[in-house]
């Protein structure tokens, strides 16, 4: 079997201890740029399939390796990449830039050049493929990753291809459930395959393909429909029933603009904490809240949508992004007036609730006005300018405050239990809070921070990075963000990413400690998890820290 069609084969295969054999026999045949092919489709499609399956073996040193090949075969910048290292071979595929750019994403890396060339070829709906024997070959790699605007084109063009071969159906449908179709679509093309089927001709690799992609369906399907339980799709339909309720008298743009920013905070929120916070406390509460209505958790729930949603919009224009769209102010301030109106009236005035509510607002403004006046700094022409005073996080309150908003049903649910907001209980949710948040802020401004400093933002992170930047390279207070890259990335996977996880990992022992202290609760389960979420992201950096060391150790390019 040659290496192409072993590397094809893994690519649909689950781990098993046969494809391990499978890769060890491919590893025996790559020379040390870890090479294995000529033409380097077939080549990255080769390291795609072992980066699937085992994908500590690419570890930094190797991946360094790699990207050097790439910038060999580069005609510009980032791609598009030309097909094979003969220097005097310059043609450029579609699916040689397809497994490369898969390949790439399996990295969290994606080109804008590679993804033009993927937009030209949906519009011109010409997949010719040179190493593959069909085209959909391509588009099923191509759906592997592809997050373009073109994407419902590239379903559309699919739902309209009806080939007679086996394999082609199999792959248009593996793409279209790669491309996130509508679920009764998918099911209905498997009965049609399926009844079909048998009069199609296949052969081994047909069967074997076939196998797994329908197992591939059939989970995601079920992942798709196990998003949430029983009862969080409840109370999350009950939330939107509530909310649709709310804006029935509004007419036009604003009523669309409102529940659809709604959906849209619910969709991104993975860990779903977002719309069901206050329900995740009931439910570690058990016979304690019984007696609390869904219907008050719903609306707990939509205030908190409410609280996040705004604040996602305002902070797209305290950011300066340049995607903050001015259209959808008026809906960010709706929101503000509402989970405001429901938060002041929520619980009688002698609770102190609506003293507790308006002091969390304050802190909360204070904060986003200490964050635009000392957490800004110039950038012009790529030049970051280091203020000669950074900002003092001391122990991240400033980074609480913000989402501390978060916090408001909980803490309801508590005081209407007859908690008073001075008690050890209280106290000891908010810790659980507040602790965990910092761990996630500080979590999100690792990930973000050459973003950050494009924008000339000093977040916890890039505070940190450019302390020990200072400590390298005393009094150089200009950073030229192109030419100084590779010296900003050597300190940050050196140094600073160790300094930010550990403290985003202190904090959530922190979190700990004070949920371990709410003796309330009947399961903590569905509010340890929240930290659990936030810890392994620190500790999956701090894993990945040794494979970005050794790639800048190796890497060429």
């Amino acid at each position: 079997m040659t290496i192409f069609q072993t590397s094809l084969i893994l690519n649909y295969s689950e781990t098993t201890p046969s494809v391990r054999k499978m890769i060890n026999r491919l590893l025996q045949k790559k020379n040390d740029q870890w090479i294995f092919d000529q033409h380097m489709g077939i080549n990255f499609l080769t390291l795609a399939s072992i980066l699937k399956h085992e994908p500590r073996l690419i570890d930094g040193k190797a991946l360094a390796k790699i990207l050097t090949t790439l910038t060999q075969i580069e005609s510009q910048e980032g791609g598009p990449y030309y097909s094979t290292l003969n220097p005097l071979d310059k043609k450029i595929d579609l699916d040689t830039n397809v497994v490369i750019g898969y390949f790439l994403s399996l990295q969290n890396v994606d080109l804008d050049n590679i993804n033009q060339l993927i937009d030209n070829a949906i519009k011109d709906k010409d997949f010719h493929s040179n190493i593959f024997e069909s085209d959909f070959f391509t588009i099923y790699f191509i759906s592997k990753f592809y997050q373009g605007n073109k994407k419902q084109n590239l379903i559309n063009y699919l739902l309209n291809s009806s080939p007679e071969n086996f394999t082609d159906n199999i792959l248009i449908l593996s793409s279209l459930n790669n491309l996130k179709t509508d679920k009764n679509i998918l099911q209905k093309r498997i009965g049609l395959l399926n009844h079909n089927a048998k009069n199609m001709p296949k052969d081994e690799l047909d069967d074997t393909i076939y196998l797994e992609l329908k197992k591939s369906l059939k989970n995601n399907i079920a992942k798709n429909d196990q998003l949430y339980s029983d009862a969080e799709e409840e109370m999350v339909n009950l939330i939107l029933h509530i909310a649709k309720e709310r804006f029935t008298n509004f007419f036009g743009e604003m009523k669309s603009f409102a529940m659809r920013e709604i959906k849209k905070t619910i969709q991104g929120n993975s860990d779903k904490q977002m719309p069901l916070m206050s329900f995740y406390l009931k439910q570690a509460l058990g016979q304690k809240a019984s007696n609390i209505p869904d219907t008050m958790i719903a609306r707990m729930g939509l205030a908190n949508i409410f609280f996040w949603t705004a604040f996602i919009i305002y902070d797209d224009f305290w950011d300066e992004d340049e995607d903050a769209n001015p259209k959808v102010l008026p809906t960010a301030n709706l929101y503000a007036r509402n989970y405001s109106s429901f938060f002041t009236k929520i619980l009688p005035r002698e609770t102190g609730f609506n003293k507790f509510f308006h002091k969390l607002m304050d802190n909360l403004d204070a904060a986003n006005t200490w964050e635009t006046i000392y957490c800004r700094t110039k950038v012009e022409n790529n030049k970051f300018i280091i203020p000669k005073k950074l900002p003092n996080y001391g122990d991240y309150e400033h980074k609480y405050e913000p989402a501390s908003g978060h916090i408001l049903g909980p803490v309801a649910i508590l005081v209407r239990l007859g908690y008073s907001l001075d008690s050890p209980e209280v106290n000891n949710l908010i810790q659980y809070f507040k602790n965990y948040l910092i761990a996630m802020q500080i979590n999100d401004d690792a990930h973000d921070w050459e973003e950050d400093m494009g924008r000339g933002h000093l977040s916890t992170v890039v505070v940190i990075l450019l302390q020990d930047w200072l400590k390298k390279y005393p009094g150089k207070f200009t950073i030229d963000l192109k030419r100084d890259k590779e010296k900003l990335q050597q300190i940050f996977w050196f140094k600073t990413i160790k300094s930010a996880c550990q403290t985003a990992i202190d904090y959530t022992e922190k979190s700990k400690q004070a949920l371990q202290a709410l003796t309330i609760l009947e399961n903590s389960a569905p509010l340890e998890r929240l930290i659990t979420i936030t810890e392994d992201i620190a500790k999956q950096a701090l894993e990945q820290q040794k494979d970005s060391v050794d790639f800048l150790q190796t890497y060429k390019g």
